[in-house]
């Protein structure tokens, strides 16, 4: 019985020292973070990777800039034998954009941004070159903080990308590549 009351004593304690955490979003002059994204939320799949690593600093209240770097991954599964193995596709991007912090409700807030995108497309096959496509994107996200310096983040991308050729043109509006969850630690 002891160790029953001694357990409940610690998870309570525990929980109310988490619940006390000051929890108020960070969106000052000078506030910085790293970022620490998952991507394609609609296609996720064991075989699949789709991620990157960023960092976000605001010049203003309320107005940042971010950078990242982000890779894609596509496991292709091999077609039964005789056939040829089928490639693995890769993506490396980088990225910059401007947030503006338009809304904040207690630990949550909401943002609109827009970003510039650069891809380099390597279709997996030996001796191909790459196809290096460049875009532009519209940012739509909510921020929560679940303590004073960790935040989880979804977002959502409206973005047009394009190598200059018409065939590579791409227009994402609902698609898998237009959501992320991103955790973000402030330093």
């Amino acid at each position: 019985m002891k160790k029953i009351v001694l357990i409940l004593a610690v998870v309570l304690v525990v929980s109310s020292m988490m619940i006390a955490q000051d929890a108020t979003p960070k969106s000052k002059s000078g506030d910085r973070a790293w970022l620490f994204t998952l991507g394609g939320l609609g296609s996720l799949s064991a075989g699949d990777y789709n991620g990157g690593v960023g960092i976000k600093y605001y010049i203003k209240d309320n107005l940042a800039i971010r950078g990242s770097l982000g890779f894609t991954k596509i496991d292709n599964p091999d077609p039964a034998p005789p056939a040829q193995p089928t490639p693995d596709p890769s993506i490396f991007t980088i990225s910059g954009g401007l947030l503006y912090n338009y809304a904040t409700n207690g630990p949550v807030l909401a943002y609109l941004g827009g970003e510039v995108i650069y891809n380099s497309f390597n279709n997996g096959q030996q001796g191909a070159s790459s196809v290096n496509t460049f875009g532009v994107a519209g940012v739509a996200g909510v921020e929560w903080f679940a303590w004073s310096n960790v935040s989880l983040t979804g977002e959502y991308k409206l973005s047009f990308i394009s190598s200059g050729d018409p065939s590579t043109q791409v227009f994402n509006l609902g698609s898998a590549s237009s959501s992320n969850l991103t955790v973000s630690v402030y330093f």
